[in-house]
């Protein structure tokens, strides 16, 4: 009923397409494979599902209550939440432990500040018998949620960009090398050949 679930939809397929070509999907180093796991598999589903439950959350404050068909949707994209955000984490935790410098590179406090509109939102029932929360309220706490997901990666596709760059300086500083090694045996063996012969 909104164009938030399109867009989410197309940034997904924008993503996958880019973790696909770049062949980073099958990357061999850890911490840029978990990084590009959690940006580019997990976190757009995770975006969805939070964004359902800023939507809809904000529908059954405004309105009397949610249907029982709403009521299973909100459920579906409340465990997604639930799963995304331990997913996500568990990829970062790994990113960062492969690569400690990665810490301080990304703005993982966001997680936090998803889990907090999360305890809020998760269940339809307690959010709707809530009486200190207007559905303004609850709007503007989901927005802020979604977009701080969502500058997430302001800091994390840069971090990802520099790790690689450090790998293709790294490939063409081991390529040069190569190529002096195998320059050097060349002259000892056109050497030794004009020696001997």
């Amino acid at each position: 009923r909104t164009v938030f679930g399109p867009v989410t939809a197309s940034l997904q397929t924008l993503l996958n397409l880019i973790g696909d070509n770049s062949n980073l999907v099958l990357d061999p180093d850890l911490d840029s494979f978990y990084l590009m796991d959690a940006m580019v598999l997990s976190m757009p589903v995770l975006i969805e599902d939070l964004g359902q439950l800023w939507g809809w959350g904000t529908y059954a404050l405004a309105h009397p209550g949610l249907t029982v068909a709403d009521e299973k949707r909100y459920l579906v994209w409340s465990v997604g939440v639930e799963n995304g955000l331990k997913r996500t984490r568990t990829y970062l935790q790994r990113s960062v432990l492969a690569n400690p410098a990665l810490k301080s590179q990304l703005d993982l406090g966001v997680f936090d500040e998803v889990q907090a509109f999360y305890a809020l939102a998760k269940d339809s029932d307690a959010l709707i018998s809530t009486k200190d929360l207007s559905a303004p309220q609850y709007y503007k706490k989901g927005e802020d949620a979604v977009m701080n997901l969502l500058a997430f990666y302001d800091k994390g596709l840069p971090a990802l960009d520099r790790l690689l760059a450090a790998r293709i300086d790294a490939m063409e500083q081991r390529l040069q090398w190569i190529g002096v090694a195998v320059a050097g045996v060349l002259l000892v063996a056109a050497y030794l050949f004009y020696c001997f012969f």
